[in-house]
């Protein structure tokens, strides 16, 4: 990403027909490298529940160089003979309910 844009405007002025003004005028913009967001779960490390239980997942100490905009939770992998009915609530929101 280029760390600055440089803009060029240009301003014609004409007062009757032997006066003319121009104003040019050069706008730097500097840009901030944009950054993944770093997501943080709490409680942190690996987890281990077992089945039926309620519990819940926090994101709120997640972060991105300008503002976290949007959450997404969800479930990446089950075990292979799994039938357990997994309820997520509030998945697009930083605090997640599970309950089963």
């Amino acid at each position: 990403l280029s760390l600055f844009s440089l803009h060029h405007v240009t301003h014609h002025v004409t007062h009757h027909v032997t006066h003319r003004q121009v104003v040019k005028l050069v706008v730097e913009a500097q840009h901030k490298e944009n950054t993944a967001p770093v997501a943080v779960i709490q409680p942190p490390g690996e987890l281990s529940y077992k089945l039926p239980a309620d519990f819940s997942l926090n994101g709120i100490d997640s972060t991105d160089d300008d503002k976290v905009v949007s959450y997404k939770w969800t479930i990446s992998a089950r075990p292979v003979a799994s039938n357990d009915h997994v309820k997520l609530t509030g998945d697009n929101t930083d605090t997640l309910q599970v309950k089963s």
